[in-house]
């Protein structure tokens, strides 16, 4: 068969076309290619106020995906991150969840420099490299949150358009404490750990959760918390337990389909001590308060004997 000059001119463009895209560094066109989101930062947080008892937070992230190609940040389907929020306490020995938020939906990647951007990216994903940041202000938006019972945090999937928030007033949806956890008054010598976990369906193998410590101060009914120390990349805030008691031991549980949960405890588990449980990516359903995203729970006591009493989480 006889190829023309005319005719060969425009496969030459076709198929360099054809190379470039599967060369692509952004495109997942690629056997093994996946991308990688990290909260690579924890910059500030925001304070709302308080009702009922109950005060309200936000937590700031700085995401960079230092994965093989690009990160899907659509905010018009389903095919985009949710970021969830904790927060944690360590008290006379013992770790435990006291707040949780509704999960924010991402929106409009900014594609910042973080770990090498290569750049072509657009709003609707995150290239390889590149970060994104909200402010605390942002992530606490009622607008954008939606309910964590609704993700599956194994799989990453979600429900689209996700459901709105039911309730109203300044606490709705946000980070949620309970005022009598936070008092310093009543918590001497206590330490707080702020943590946000990105959920994703195109990074779901992913360990997505980050923490940094943060204090608090206030009395009544007005607190505030503020970033103290370093962010800790790929880590669930449980391991902040270990950081601070090297006798603490951790580790990690893993089963199809439930794939991983930290453990954190102290000694032997059958004489007194302290057992916490961080479940990050299970796709089982724990009891009300525990929520699908991240829930840790501390017990304390021998062996047949009742947990110490405690207070549940505000919100789910």
């Amino acid at each position: 068969m006889r190829i023309s000059r005319s005719a060969l001119a425009w496969l030459v463009p076709l198929a360099l076309a054809a190379t470039t895209h599967a060369q692509s560094p952004n495109v997942c066109d690629q056997a093994g290619e996946s991308p990688d989101v990290v909260v690579t930062g924890i910059p500030d947080t925001f304070s709302y106020g308080s009702e009922g008892g109950i005060s309200a937070f936000a937590i700031g992230t700085t995401a960079c995906n230092v994965g093989d190609c690009w990160l899907n940040w659509n905010s018009a389907n389903a095919d985009h991150p949710v970021i969830g929020q904790n927060l944690f306490r360590l008290k006379d020995g013992r770790f435990e969840q006291i707040g949780q938020s509704w999960v924010k939906h991402t929106f409009t990647a900014s594609n910042q420099s973080c770990s090498g951007c290569v750049g072509g990216g657009d709003g609707n994903h995150l290239s390889v490299g590149c970060g994104d940041t909200y402010t605390a202000a942002t992530n606490g938006v009622q607008f954008f949150l939606g309910p964590k019972w609704q993700v599956n945090p194994h799989s990453g999937a979600f429900p689209f358009p996700a459901g709105d928030p039911t309730g109203s007033g300044l606490t709705n949806a946000r980070l949620q404490v309970h005022n009598a956890d936070l008092d310093p008054a009543l918590n001497p010598g206590a330490q707080y750990f702020a943590e946000t976990q990105f959920v994703a369906r195109d990074d779901a193998a992913g360990h997505n959760a980050s923490w940094r410590q943060v204090s608090v101060s206030g009395a009544g009914a007005s607190f505030t918390m503020a970033p103290t120390g370093p962010t800790h990349g790929g880590s669930p805030a449980v391991h902040a337990w270990k950081l601070v008691d090297p006798a603490v031991t951790l580790s990690d549980r893993r089963r199809a389909g439930r794939r991983q949960a930290p453990r954190g405890g102290q000694g032997d588990p059958d004489r007194p001590g302290d057992v916490a449980l961080r479940v990050c990516d299970s796709e089982r359903r724990f009891p009300p308060g525990c929520g699908l995203v991240s829930c840790a729970r501390s017990t304390r006591g021998r062996r047949g004997q009742p947990p110490v009493p405690r207070r549940g989480l505000p919100q789910r």
